[in-house]
């Protein structure tokens, strides 16, 4: 798959647009719920930081790995929601 800079920069500058987003830190949370996605934190097995998945409904479900730390459970749910943004044809990216 072809790295698209401009267009995952595009759509993280209309998101934080859309969140009236100005100065860091960025809440991820926040910017979740605007794009209609809830956030579930649960102990994976393994590695595993996080997961996004699509239900029928188009609602979206990004998984968190609870046992990481604070720093890394927000990177997942950012990598996360570019996932969504990105890829509206991907039901469940692991």
């Amino acid at each position: 798959m072809a790295v698209r800079y401009s267009v995952a920069r595009k759509k993280a500058i209309e998101l934080l647009n859309t969140g009236q987003i100005k100065n860091p830190p960025v809440p991820v949370e926040k910017l979740a719920t605007l794009v209609g996605a809830t956030i579930r934190y649960e102990p994976f097995a393994g590695e595993l930081s996080g997961m996004v998945h699509r239900r029928p409904d188009e609602k979206a479900v990004i998984g968190v790995n609870s046992m990481h730390p604070e720093t890394r459970r927000r990177f997942t749910i950012a990598h996360e929601l570019g996932h969504l943004l990105l890829h509206k044809d991907e039901k469940l990216h692991i």
